[in-house]
């Protein structure tokens, strides 16, 4: 597939925009910060990984 990146990093949704009482888990926020922990085959790349919020879909 050309044209994907592995993200490192992404930015989950800001409180404000959440249901009110929802909280992320902690390590959600922590793989918010470093994606490294995900075990990465290239030959099984993923088009999606995650939504970034300051992000505008394409």
């Amino acid at each position: 597939m050309v044209g994907l990146n592995k993200q490192t990093s992404f930015n989950p949704y800001p409180q404000e925009m959440l249901p009110e009482g929802f909280k992320y888990p902690q390590s959600y926020l922590d793989l918010s910060k470093d994606t490294s922990t995900i075990n990465w085959d290239s030959e099984f790349m993923f088009p999606w990984w995650f939504e970034d919020c300051q992000e505008e879909l394409t």
